[in-house]
C-alpha cells in the first residue's frame, strides 16, 4: 500500500509544476478570436499534460492509505478517525448517545 502514497506524492507534484502552464494553454484554447489551426495545435499539447490535471488527484488516509471516505480535516478515512475518537485522542469529539 506504500506504493499509493508514493504515486500519490508523485502526481501531486506533476499537477503543482504544469498548473500554471494547462491554465494558459486552456485560455487561450477557449480564445475564439484567435485562429482554429493555433487553437488546435495549443489542443493536442494540452493532451500531453493529462496526467497533470486536479481532477485526477485522489486524496489518501495518511495512516490506512484508504480512497474512500476521508475525513479532510484530519485527513484520515472514517474507520481510523472512529478508532483514535474511541480511545480519546481527538479532544471534543464524542459519540452520540440518545
Amino acid at each position: 500500500m506504500r506504493h499509493l502514497l508514493d504515486k500519490d506524492k508523485k502526481n501531486r507534484l506533476l499537477v503543482q509544476k504544469y498548473e500554471y502552464l494547462r491554465l494558459i494553454y486552456k485560455a487561450i484554447i477557449f480564445n475564439i478570436k484567435l485562429p482554429l489551426n493555433i487553437r488546435e495545435h495549443l489542443f493536442n499539447i494540452l493532451i500531453k499534460y493529462k496526467k497533470a490535471s486536479k481532477v485526477k488527484l485522489r486524496n489518501r488516509c495518511v495512516i490506512t492509505y484508504r480512497s474512500r471516505y476521508i475525513i479532510t480535516k484530519y485527513k484520515i478515512s472514517r474507520l481510523v478517525f472512529k478508532r483514535i475518537v474511541l480511545l480519546g485522542k481527538i479532544m471534543g469529539v464524542y459519540k452520540k448517545t440518545w
